[in-house]
């Protein structure tokens, strides 16, 4: 991973519907850019794609925020 002076956008849900059109729109606009949902496979897809056509760094981590043990599975500092 390389330092990045670009900012860094949190997309949630990134895996299909709004939220992958709300990463292809930050994408766009130079953002790097932090996916997470569900789907790891979908997520990954995505950040290849737009890694490719926009020259951004994408990361992604599979999780559902929605779950009470998703606070438990995050990194802490």
């Amino acid at each position: 991973m390389t330092e990045s002076r670009r900012p860094l956008a949190l997309i949630t849900g990134a895996s299909s519907g709004l939220g992958a059109e709300f990463a292809r729109a930050y994408a766009g606009r130079g953002y790097d850019l932090l996916l997470t949902a569900r789907r790891l496979d979908r997520l990954e897809a995505l950040a290849a794609q737009l890694t490719a056509a926009h020259g951004i760094e994408a990361f992604c981590v599979s999780a559902d925020l929605g779950a009470f043990e998703a606070e438990s599975r995050s990194s802490k500092p």
